[in-house]
């Protein structure tokens, strides 16, 4: 090779090779997306642990799914309707735990039924006692979460009794369970599991009334702004496998849940 020259050809293959190696390089990272989820306090399906961060079955079970579709997830907790406002705005991919409403579906696209539950009502000791049927409930104040499917659910108990519940609306959980037991109201109304979550790590007083209560499936929702079907069907399907392979069955049982037949 002649000085000059000799570098220009020495060097060409290096380019070369250097673009041959660039495009593999982008379509690798290409392949990892972005995956945004979002959910509220509702222990044991999705919730913050001091310690060890977002914990649940809903968040096991995405984080699953997120290394089988190979997204970089990130998992937020927010108050419901902050979720339910991201996810309508497409700022966020998908969440849960959510219930069906015909409503809903026009901005969200719900996966199948995954857990089974029920809403309950919760009192401290001495109003528990004094409730049996629905007519017990009236004249009573109940606190419920603002603006949710359990809220609509007590409205109806409300209509049953010709309107003599005063029903209070709450952003969260840990506000409708404190206010039960410092007597601001002697009754709240929301998910069974949540209720006895709160009152087994609280080491509350407080005790669920049974046999009251409409039936729910929670699920997970996905924003029709920010995810395609395509990537929806794909989520779908490595969900099912997870059925089929038992790891479904595996969480429920860890946290105490029903799988939805």
């Amino acid at each position: 090779y002649i000085s000059v020259t000799g570098v220009q050809t020495c060097a060409l293959p290096i380019f070369i090779l250097f673009l041959v190696l660039l495009p593999v390089s982008l379509f690798a990272t290409s392949q990892t997306k972005e995956f945004v989820y979002v959910g509220w306090e509702n222990d044991p399906y999705y919730y913050r642990d001091n310690a060890r961060g977002i914990q649940g079955v809903f968040h096991e079970i995405m984080a699953e799914v997120c290394q089988m579709q190979n997204y970089q997830c990130r998992f937020k907790i927010l108050q419901f309707r902050e979720a339910i406002e991201m996810l309508k705005r497409g700022e966020a991919n998908g969440g849960g735990p959510f219930v069906f409403t015909y409503p809903r579906a026009t901005i969200l696209t719900f996966g199948e039924r995954m857990f089974s539950s029920n809403y309950a009502f919760f009192a401290l000791p001495k109003v528990a006692a004094k409730i049996h049927t629905y007519e017990d409930l009236s004249g009573q104040t109940i606190g419920v979460l603002a603006l949710s499917v359990s809220k609509v659910s007590l409205e109806s108990v409300n209509e049953f009794v010709n309107g003599k519940i005063k029903v209070v609306s709450e952003k969260n959980i840990t506000s409708i369970m404190r206010k039960i037991e410092n007597q601001n109201y002697p009754l709240g109304y929301l998910s069974r599991e949540a209720g006895l979550s709160w009152i087994k790590k609280q080491q509350s007083a407080i005790q669920e009334i049974p046999n009251l209560g409409e039936n729910l499936d929670y699920r997970f929702a996905f924003s029709k702004r920010s995810l395609s079907d395509d990537e929806y069907k794909k989520i779908e399907k490595s969900i099912r496998e997870l059925r089929q392979s038992g790891f479904l069955e595996k969480v429920a049982k860890k946290y105490g849940l029903r799988l939805a037949e």
